[in-house]
């Protein structure tokens, strides 16, 4: 090996060693906030208003009732996985996280309800749902509306409590009591707090692209997620290359693209052995692979 090898050599296990990280041991936890929006939205068979982690600034929505005499005014909540098969599975076993008003008012109220085991979820189709209920006195619970989350790319719901907050109000005018519940504005900002969530592997949410049939997307989707880390796009100029300069071609080049993909991501590699084997293996297989071409081509 001469010195040209060497530090060539030298400089690649530098990055490698600089960068490498097996950041997929564990999953990226999320903590995360639902708004209610005023925005009709169906998905997974089910029909409701969208709640995202966007906080709401339009048009107040309401929902309102009424019952005879002077009595108390409650709502509460319950929590359903929607699948992708359209079924339901819920997360609470009743009415959740409720709260009273026994006199005339108006204003947010908060409640919690605590998901003790972890919900695993279908990578690109599960939908978080939220129906909120609302009864008069210790009468039945009457459904107002649904909240519905976007198909979500999370692997899993973990443990927490979770903190329901409503906008809420109440009257009583000529002998019936007034009740109501409404979301959607920069005022009337319900909503549900300290969802906590498990990312998803990359190549899980590629095989979900592909499951789509959106192989394009699930080619490019390392380089998004990977591409900024400097050792990856490094090594991958090196292998690229050189392969370019041996053949001058660029079909050698776009096979070797989506054999290895962008960085830790690892192209359809990715998806045959899984992400932590691939953290461990990429930088060594990789760096003997732009050694073997630089050595043969050169």
């Amino acid at each position: 090996m001469n010195k040209q090898q060497l530090f060539l050599l030298l400089l690649l296990t530098t990055f490698a060693v600089a960068n490498l990280k097996i950041v997929h041991a564990e999953r990226t936890a999320h903590t995360l906030t639902f708004y209610y929006q005023n925005k009709s939205y169906s998905v997974n068979g089910q029909i409701g208003y969208l709640m995202n982690n966007t906080s709401p600034t339009g048009t107040i929505k309401t929902f309102s009732g009424e019952a005879a005499g002077n009595v108390n005014v409650s709502w509460s909540v319950r929590v359903f996985i929607v699948q992708s098969n359209n079924k339901t599975v819920e997360l609470t076993s009743t009415y959740s996280a409720m709260v009273t008003r026994t006199t005339a008012g108006v204003s947010l109220q908060t409640a919690t309800w605590t998901l003790h085991n972890n919900v695993y979820l279908e990578i690109g189709y599960s939908v978080l749902m939220v129906t909120v209920y609302m009864r008069f006195a210790n009468g039945a619970w009457t459904s107002l509306t649904t909240f519905l989350t976007e198909p979500m790319s999370y692997y899993q719901l973990t443990n927490a409590t979770w903190t329901f907050i409503y906008y809420t109000s109440r009257g009583y005018v000529e002998g019936y009591t007034q009740g109501s519940f409404s979301f959607g504005s920069a005022t009337a900002k319900s909503r549900v707090e300290n969802v906590k969530t498990l990312d998803s592997y990359k190549h899980e949410w590629m095989l979900y692209l592909i499951g789509k049939g959106d192989l394009v997307q699930s080619i490019v989707y390392p380089f998004i997620i990977g591409g900024f880390n400097i050792f990856y796009p490094f090594l991958m100029l090196i292998i690229t290359s050189t392969t370019y300069f041996k053949f001058r071609q660029t079909m050698p080049i776009i096979i070797l693209i989506v054999l290895l993909g962008g960085g830790m991501a690892g192209g359809i590699w990715n998806l045959l052995v899984g992400d932590l084997p691939l953290a461990i293996v990429y930088p060594v297989v990789a760096l003997a692979l732009a050694g073997l071409l630089y050595a043969t081509f050169r």
